[in-house]
């Protein structure tokens, strides 16, 4: 026994001679801190980073310094975003045949049936087919299946602090996760995602949930929404919408504020009868330029209405995501747009 085992510890450092001079799917040592590197608390760069919280959030130092304490570095994650070797292992041609088979298309099938009320409201609300959002949500995690079992804050530490070439990317990410966690009243070391930090069912980083998240079943994680998209050349708002509950408390016209900051030029239509609304806009600087008679279906008259050249965006932004009840408002931009 003793004899089989010298020789196979031989043959397993002949193996290591020869893969160490080619590189052989060995991680460079840059991207694996020494074990004394890995306790994240009183890393130096571990420190700034709470500081930076505790100043620009107010987040509660001694809360953090746990957090870190107790997050636990993940050499999973680093070899799960390394970059391979070669490209094509990754590209769209090596997945296809994953992703458009039989199978999958079985289960997609079921998860529009399951699903067809929520697709339905969001294909109607947003513009977006629902075959599109199946599609998605089966690419990214085999509807539902596979929505990752890494502790968030654990792998995105890893990646912040122990990984530099995207070091920055990830403390961005992590920064995000804190400040979610806060909104929606949860503990950040709760979530559980992807190795780099994606979540639920399509996958998105903190920052995409923070920004684009809709609470479509209503269950009071987000408090308002505001919708935007280019129409004839132009920003567009389809709708603004706060919960029931969260009405009558200005997060409307917080919301509207936010749009008016990142689109100087938007318009959008009120219904004649919506006083309210149409008194917001105005006293948010809005013009009301023309009738648009049986505009809704049941017939009503929508009026136009118009960023005039009162309209200060750095002023409109101070209005800020103001907090509410400890949480703040959701803003969704659905259709992206560039505006220099």
């Amino acid at each position: 026994m003793n004899r089989l085992l010298a020789r196979a510890a031989a043959r397993l450092r002949r193996a290591l001679a020869l893969a160490l001079p080619l590189g052989l799917a060995l991680p460079p040592a840059a991207a694996l801190p020494a074990p004394a590197a890995r306790d994240f608390e009183h890393r130096p760069e571990v420190r700034a980073f709470v500081a930076e919280m505790r100043d620009r959030h107010g987040f509660p130092e001694a809360d953090l310094r746990r957090a870190f304490r107790e997050a636990r570095f993940q050499p999973s994650v680093i070899r799960a975003i390394m970059p391979p070797r070669d490209p094509g292992i990754r590209s769209w041609q090596a997945y296809r045949a994953r992703f458009v088979e039989p199978g999958r298309v079985v289960m997609g099938q079921r998860f529009r049936r399951e699903n067809a009320a929520a697709l339905a409201g969001a294909a109607a609300r947003y513009g977006v087919p629902e075959e599109v959002i199946v599609a998605i949500i089966g690419v990214e995690t085999i509807f539902g299946r596979h929505t990752g079992g890494y502790r968030t804050f654990d792998a995105l530490a890893t990646l912040a602090f122990g990984y530099p070439p995207r070091a920055e990317l990830f403390r961005r990410e992590l920064e995000e996760l804190l400040l979610l966690a806060r909104e929606e009243g949860r503990d950040p070391r709760g979530y559980k995602g992807s190795y780099a930090g994606a979540l639920g069912l399509p996958q998105f980083l903190p920052s995409s949930r923070r920004r684009h998240a809709v609470d479509f079943d209503a269950d009071g994680r987000a408090r308002g929404y505001a919708l935007v998209e280019r129409r004839e050349n132009r920003p567009y708002v389809p709708g603004i919408g706060v919960l029931p509950d969260w009405r009558r408390r200005g997060i409307g016209e917080q919301l509207m504020r936010l749009v008016l900051g990142a689109h100087r030029d938007v318009w959008l239509h009120a219904r004649e009868g919506n006083l309210s609304a149409r008194r917001l806009y105005a006293r948010l600087g809005l013009r009301e330029t023309m009738r648009v008679p049986l505009f809704y279906s049941d017939g009503e008259t929508a009026i136009v209405i118009e960023a005039g050249s009162r309209i200060d965006p750095y002023s409109s932004r101070a209005g800020g995501l103001a907090k509410v009840g400890g949480r703040a408002p959701v803003i969704i931009s659905y259709s992206p747009m560039n505006t220099g």
